[in-house]
């Protein structure tokens, strides 16, 4: 797949388009063909089979577009020691030359540059810098690929211009860091926890195991501890190892880049209780003390499995096996374009508010973070090209026509214990792509899910416990059974 990202004093190449582009990249044969995502793909070798043959000029355009730039940092200490030896100091000037051959008028110069002149690398390679080069680019186009889910009614995404970066790029390997996002020192991540390799499903023992009708809104919950860290996105950016920002996941750990998301379910250890009942994946952008530069360990995180109040809990279905959805706005900049998350500033017997930002806690205190996803599925696809077209909010009662399929309610819940003596005043999200000045950090949280959860399993959850109304707590199947093992059991 070919990336290539322009943004003010900063300018990010995969090694596919470096490839490209040293083959002599006017001449070269490019391929175009979208995926069983409906994504678009190039590269210079034709896939198996639907496929066509674009020109250098159509490329061109096509880098621009929205869905094909890299929005995250490149992992830096990933490099392979063969694209290390390589030498790219060429690749600006025969990319320049190539715009003389450009059909389409210029309508925009970019310039190429780095805060810091004396440390230049590309994809962590250090090389002699080089004067500023203006970069031509062709203009992007106005049409977007042929989508296959049916028409929505979304809110529109507001106009967010980001401002330069000012960091001064770390030449430490372990140092990863784009635009106005924190520096991650990942060599502080936590060390990857093994989980569950078995089935932990016992039958009940008690009462205590018997599930009440409570309000007669059906719920589950899960407690699910951390599996690992990484810079990896297998649903934003799949095939594509260190291109997100950093993120803390939980449940299945065998998530990375390169996942097949269709076989979780059967595929890795899971961290949640009930082992491999639940290989189900979840990840959240992590939380950062930026006075460290260390990626926060969460203390714990419960994912609730619920009917909602929004529909009639006789209507609810399993998800379906390899559905995955994202809920938040990883772009939001202010309170009014951060969407379904909020965080919680808690202490026991305190009285807490809700707030779209990071609160302002003292040590001591805890801080939870609650992302909401949505409810209603169209029936057909497993995802949609911008992850969100698939899924929609129920609305007045019920599931809109175009999404008639009613899943649980799902809404991770992760908590963080402020230690500093400073609070959280150094804390933001990996994904905080603005300024931050004083308590204005967190606009950005969202979460990401993929159903990985045993088939048959889930179902009884559905039936026994969310269309039955009854609340089966944290641990409760509803069918005489239990799954056991908590996370503090690692």
């Amino acid at each position: 797949m070919i990336h290539l990202i322009f943004r003010p004093q900063t300018l990010i190449i995969t090694i596919p388009l470096l490839t490209l582009a040293a083959s002599n990249f006017a001449n070269a044969e490019i391929y175009k063909w979208r995926d069983n995502r409906g994504v678009t793909q190039y590269s210079d070798r034709p896939p198996v089979d639907s496929f066509s043959k674009i020109t250098p000029n159509e490329l061109v355009n096509s880098l621009l577009t929205k869905d094909l730039c890299v929005d995250g940092p490149i992992k830096k200490n990933t490099v392979s020691t063969v694209a290390s030896t390589k030498d790219y100091s060429g690749f600006f000037t025969s990319f320049i030359k190539t715009k003389n051959t450009l059909t389409t008028p210029v309508k925009s110069i970019v310039t190429a540059t780095n805060s810091n002149k004396n440390n230049v690398s590309i994809l962590g390679l250090a090389k002699t810098p080089t004067p500023p080069a203006q970069v031509a680019v062709a203009p992007p186009k106005t049409t977007s690929p042929a989508v296959t889910t049916p028409p929505v009614t979304k809110p529109s995404e507001p106009a967010v211009t980001t401002p330069p970066t000012t960091t001064t790029p770390s030449t430490s390997p372990d140092i990863v860091q784009t635009g106005l996002m924190p520096a991650v020192d990942i060599s502080k991540n936590i060390t990857a926890v093994l989980g569950w390799s078995d089935l932990r499903i016992r039958p009940n023992i008690g009462p205590q195991d018997v599930p009440p009708v409570g309000d007669g809104h059906g719920q589950f919950r899960i407690d699910c501890d951390v599996s690992h860290m990484s810079n990896d996105d297998p649903i934003l950016y799949p095939n594509q190892q260190g291109a997100a920002h950093h993120h803390t996941f939980f449940g299945n750990t065998s998530v990375n880049y390169k996942s097949n998301v269709m076989t979780l379910s059967t595929t890795g250890n899971s961290t949640c209780r009930g082992g491999i009942a639940n290989r189900s994946a979840y990840w959240v952008p992590s939380m950062i003390d930026t006075a460290t530069k260390t990626a926060l360990k969460p203390t714990s995180a419960l994912w609730y499995y619920k009917t909602g109040y929004s529909v009639p809990k006789s209507v609810i279905t399993a998800p379906p096996k390899g559905l995955r959805m994202i809920s938040g706005n990883m772009k939001a900049t202010s309170a009014a374009t951060s969407r379904e998350v909020t965080y919680n500033c808690f202490l026991e017997g305190q009285p807490s508010t809700s707030s779209k930002n990071i609160p302002a806690c003292k040590q001591g205190w805890t801080i939870v973070t609650h992302v909401s996803f949505p409810q209603c599925w169209d029936g057909k696809n497993l995802d949609s090209p911008d992850h969100y077209s698939h899924m929609a909010y129920p609305s007045g009662g019920s599931c809109p026509a175009t999404h008639p399929v009613a899943i649980p309610e799902i809404i991770l819940n992760t908590k963080y214990l402020v230690t500093s003596a400073e609070g959280t005043k150094n804390w933001r999200l990996s994904s905080d792509n603005y300024a931050v000045n004083g308590y204005n950090a967190g606009y950005t949280g969202h979460g990401d899910w993929i159903n990985g959860w045993d088939e048959k399993v889930i179902a009884g959850i559905v039936k026994n416990c969310l269309n039955a109304g009854k609340d089966c707590g944290s641990h409760m199947l509803g069918d005489g059974t239990v799954l056991y093992g908590a996370n503090r059991d690692f």
